[in-house]
């Protein structure tokens, strides 16, 4: 007898179930703990929907599945809008339909000239925390024109960091012309999942050009991610044309073409986590035409740290990228690589082989490339082989490697140091345009009277060893450079703007806690209900507060906030306030507040993120410029550290035949040394704060150093396995509170 057994609580997404015989039995069983009546419904099916199953035996329901064929959807507010439930039950005990497969095919259609989305996929609930039943849905675009519309494709997810929904897309030759807006698919994080059982983005043969405000990007939770035979021409991007971000994703990128496009980047690679049920995820992006794109006009902003502001190839986070066998090259842009993974190790490598870089000469490539030897917490980008000409069925040649440092230019330092060199004194300064790593058993001499300068956010790694020993009356200096002096810095620079420049927000503040004019509670306008909102978000970032000065026209750099009750308050003092704002999340980055992406952290039915007027609201400080001269950067510090953690706790036991010490060259028994030197303007590397001087495991001998004007602490000695000599030092004039952290 063919029975079936249904459990609600595991099987609603699948429940309907079909007879073709004259009479059906049903045992209904509630449970001990039942509440309320059941609701039986009988449906009539048509015959011809079984042939999705095949039998009727295996047939259960009807998928639920629309068809959009041969059809025009134009000057609508929303060209096509679908609603995705992770629940069956509101707060308000409202039921929503669930299923466990749906799927939407749009064939041979055009979309065009609508006010906003072409497309706008949205899940609008948090999902419980109970173990409903996974639901899939496949949004097929297949043969469709899509043009001039408000803004592109859109998925929205407010259960980005919990759901229990899984999505596939697939673009087919796919015409994406002229719109005011891209493809933005926001993947919501399904803890359910495996290698099998996840999301999907499949685009093939499509076309994406003339379109402004234009990026493809793919944020979110691990997906399969195919890109194949596509082109992206003549774009002006927001960002950049392509991104791939959140977890990392299995990516097959391959024989597509970048042309022509407008944007900071070209293709971007930005992962900041790992699955953790998978083991290797394989990434490839193969046989692509990247070339001919260029940059925005870009101001460099006060406080804003020197790096590249144009790449066409940008590779950052966790995942490695095998980017192999495409055209690069003739690109107006900074760079055409930058790789820039986490790394721990000083041997952490990135595969770009067998690419053209738009010429066959090693020393040109080199310099199209940031990496690890511009900044060193990046990897090493290994390039050779490389093609020999713009062809993909080119040849390639790999130029003998060796570490030529016979030639120094001592006006632009930088990079890996592998032997070992003494700076002289001389009148003029050293010049340090990149990071300068002193690696494992060499050692770096600088002699009395010797000035180094800076470009704003590098510095040095001692790996080895650094001798900057000075005299009472001769110091050596350590200072930023003067980019009114430097000819090659990229960019042009800003000034400050008054108070109320930018019209959208403003910091409000009483008699009572009135201190300047750059500091109070932040309030943002609604043009709508024209009215000042006060904001009480408990997790407002620093970052937030960040893009709150530089919207404001103030140094970016140095800022303070914090939260507070608001002394003029009283209880109904909020009543007017009509709507309020939606919690942001910035990176720190971005022009204004308005360019901050919505805080998907789940939203809960009919919540408002509404202020007490006797609760606490964000209080926010922007700083001035901490430098004496406007014209100086902070750059980025001395930091000191072993090089390797295998073997830091034996140092001690190591004996050295030749010296008859104790420990390697570059271990304690061997310590830098920084005598009668000054620290000037040092505390921000790689757009973070750092101390002035850091040490790790193996501090070094401070003697008479002195730190100023430091944009975070002084002096920082963490985990220091021996004792150590720290006489005659003062650091003053530093932003932090700390000057010396042990």
């Amino acid at each position: 007898m063919d029975v079936s057994r249904w459990d609600l609580s595991r099987d609603l997404v699948v429940f309907p179930t079909t007879s073709s015989s004259y009479a059906l039995t049903l045992q209904y069983t509630s449970g001990p703990l039942a509440l309320g009546d059941a609701i039986i419904q009988l449906t009539a099916v048509d015959r011809r929907h079984m042939a999705m199953a095949g039998d009727l035996k295996n047939f259960r329901s009807k998928w639920p599945m629309v068809f959009l064929t041969n059809s025009v959807l134009s000057n609508n507010d929303i060209g096509l809008s679908t609603v995705h439930y992770n629940r069956y039950l509101t707060e308000l005990d409202d039921y929503l339909l669930r299923s466990s497969n749906e799927s939407i095919q749009v064939y041979n259609c055009s979309i065009n000239d609508n006010l906003q989305q072409a497309i706008y996929v949205l899940s609008p609930y948090r999902v419980r925390h109970d173990n409903h039943d996974m639901g899939e849905f496949t949004i097929m675009i297949n043969k469709t024109l899509i043009t001039r519309n408000g803004r592109g494709v859109m998925q929205q997810s407010w259960d980005i960091r919990e759901s229990n929904n899984l999505f596939n897309w697939v673009f087919e030759s796919v015409t994406m012309e002229e719109n005011a807006g891209g493809v933005s698919l926001s993947l919501p994080y399904v803890w359910r999942f495996n290698e099998n059982f996840t999301h999907s983005v499949y685009v093939n043969a499509s076309s994406f050009s003339r379109n402004t405000g234009f990026g493809f990007v793919v944020d979110g939770h691990f997906a399969k991610v195919n890109i194949t035979f596509s082109n992206f021409e003549d774009n002006t991007c927001k960002h950049g044309t392509f991104a791939m971000r959140g977890m990392e994703k299995e990516m097959f990128i391959h024989d597509n073409k970048f042309l022509r496009n407008v944007g900071t980047y070209m293709v971007e690679f930005n992962m900041d986590s790992q699955s953790g049920i998978l083991g290797d995820v394989f990434a490839y992006f193969e046989y692509n035409i990247v070339q001919h794109n260029k940059h925005y006009p870009v101001t460099k902003l006060k406080s804003r740290a020197f790096q590249a502001a144009s790449t066409a190839i940008v590779v950052r986070g966790l995942q490695k990228v095998n980017i192999t066998h495409n055209l690069f090259g003739s690109n107006e842009m900074d760079y055409e690589l930058l790789a820039g993974l986490y790394t721990a190790r000083i041997e952490n490598y990135i595969n770009v082989e067998a690419n053209w870089w738009g010429s066959d000469d090693a020393s040109y490539i080199r310099e199209r490339i940031f990496d690890f030897n511009d900044w060193n917490n990046f990897a090493i980008a290994d390039y050779q082989p490389f093609l020999i000409e713009n062809s993909l069925r080119a040849a390639v040649r790999s130029e003998g490697g060796g570490h030529a440092h016979d030639n120094i230019d001592f006006n632009a330092l930088g990079g890996q140091l592998f032997n070992d060199l003494v700076l002289k004194y001389r009148p003029e300064p050293y010049i340090v345009k990149s990071d300068l790593t002193v690696m494992p058993g060499i050692t770096l001499d600088i002699k009395p009277g010797v000035i180094v300068e800076f470009y704003p956010n590098i510095g040095i790694l001692v790996l080895g060893r650094l001798l900057a020993v000075g005299m009472r009356g001769n110091h050596i200096r350590f200072r930023p450079v003067d980019l009114s002096r430097s000819v090659d810095y990229r960019y042009a620079r800003t000034t400050d703007h008054p108070l109320g420049y930018f019209k959208s927000i403003v910091l409000s503040f009483s008699l009572i806690i009135l201190f300047s004019y750059r500091d109070g509670f932040l309030e943002l306008y609604n043009s709508t209900t024209q009215q000042w909102v006060p904001v009480c978000d408990d997790r407002f970032t620093e970052r937030n507060a960040q893009v709150v000065c530089h919207q404001l026209g103030y140094n970016k750099l140095h800022y303070f906030m914090g939260r507070d009750i608001r002394n003029e308050m009283y209880p109904n003092a909020l009543v007017r306030v009509r709507t309020w704002p939606e919690p942001i999340q910035c990176q720190g980055t971005e022009m204004s507040l308005s360019e901050c992406p919505i805080r998907m952290n789940g939203q809960i039915f009919d919540h408002r993120y509404e202020c007490s007027w006797n609760g606490d609201f964000v209080y926010i400080a922007c700083g001035e410029h901490h430098l004496p001269n406007p014209e100086l950067e902070h750059w980025g510090g001395i930091r000191f550290s072993i090089a390797s953690f295998e073997h830091s706790r034996i140092f001690s036991r190591i004996h050295d035949p030749h010296t008859h010490h104790h420990g390697p060259y570059n271990s304690s028994a061997w310590p830098s040394i920084l005598e009668w030197v000054d620290v000037l303007g040092a505390g921000v590397l790689h757009n973070e704060f750092s101390p002035a001087i850091m040490s790790f495991h193996d501090p070094p001998r401070l003697r008479g150093v002195s730190v100023t004007y430091s944009a975070h602490d002084g002096v920082s000695l963490i985990s220091a396995v021996d004792a150590f000599d720290m006489l005659y030092n003062r650091s003053v004039r530093n932003a932090a509170i700390i000057s010396y952290s042990l």
